[in-house]
């Protein structure tokens, strides 16, 4: 059996996301939506394929869940904007926010690493021309 799984998740199908939703159960809730469920309003959804991000946080779930129907506007999701005296928008940004940050500072390391390892690349050519120069093979 599989852990607990929670986060929120996206049913895609021929490459397009079509369902964005959240659980603290992924895996079952897949499977409900793969059969059909009164949760998942009864009809199976059709989808090929499903990816996740993995977050425990409620708050957090909800509001990446919101803003994320917002900005892709799968075809089987209700209209999000029915929840938006639930949510604060601004809260939402903010979390959104942090994310794009935590990536920005990802994106920002893989950088530096790969100027780190073009560097040490560089370094270790130069040392073998040297090492052959001091033989007298240049």
């Amino acid at each position: 059996m599989k852990p607990c799984l929670g986060g929120i998740y996206f049913l895609i199908k021929d490459g397009e996301c079509v369902y964005v939703g959240q659980s603290n159960d992924i895996y079952r809730r897949i499977s409900e939506h793969r059969t059909g469920t009164p949760k998942s309003r009864g009809a199976p959804k059709d989808f090929d394929s499903w990816e996740f991000i993995e977050e425990y946080s409620q708050e957090r779930k909800d509001q990446l869940e919101y803003l994320l129907i917002r900005m892709i506007n799968p075809k089987l999701n209700k209209d999000p904007h029915m929840w938006a005296t639930t949510y604060q928008l601004e809260d939402s940004l903010n979390t959104m926010a942090e994310c794009v940050g935590q990536a920005e500072n990802t994106l920002n390391f893989v950088k530096r690493f790969n100027r780190l390892e073009e560097e040490l690349k560089q370094r270790k050519i130069c040392e073998k021309l040297s090492e052959l120069f001091k033989k007298g093979d240049i």
